[in-house]
């Protein structure tokens, strides 16, 4: 007989459970900046990923390219990020940051580190790098699969 209890051995719903976690905290933490998860998320990929266009950041944010065409409006009118055309293709346009979202990013960093720190605190040293192990092959599993189901289709 399944009991409640079960869920707690299932490794998607921990793994869900812990993303959702980790956003809904983050988020409460930056209540004062006034910023959208969206548009956190976005400002976070760019801080890693600049220069990046909207079809790549649709791809590894997962969002529509007419929900991340309209994020992008939002936040460039905000002063956050800038498009530029790509000069080797004139018809791409790459997505930066604004000199304005550089400090923004920086905090919003310093918070994500919070929050990663208090998470993770009943971790020894040795544990965290097995977990992060770990993650990163089930990372690559995701990413192997993904690549055949495209070769595929």
């Amino acid at each position: 007989m399944t009991t409640q209890d079960d869920i707690f051995d299932n490794t998607a719903f921990l793994i869900t459970d812990v993303a959702r976690r980790y956003r809904t905290n983050f988020d409460e933490r930056i209540q004062h900046l006034h910023l959208l998860r969206s548009e956190w998320w976005l400002l976070s990929h760019l801080h890693f990923f600049e220069g990046s266009t909207q079809q790549e950041l649709c791809d590894v944010m997962d969002i529509t390219k007419g929900g991340m065409g309209k994020l992008i409006d939002r936040l460039e009118t905000n002063g956050l990020v800038v498009r530029q055309t790509d000069e080797s293709d004139r018809r791409t346009r790459r997505v930066f940051l604004a000199p304005k979202a550089k400090s923004l990013v920086n905090e919003l960093q310093a918070f994500s580190k919070q929050v990663e720190a208090e998470a993770l605190t009943a971790f020894k040293p040795a544990e965290l790098r097995t977990f992060n192990r770990l993650l990163k092959k089930l990372r690559a599993n995701f990413l192997n699969n993904e690549s055949v189901s495209n070769f595929e289709d």
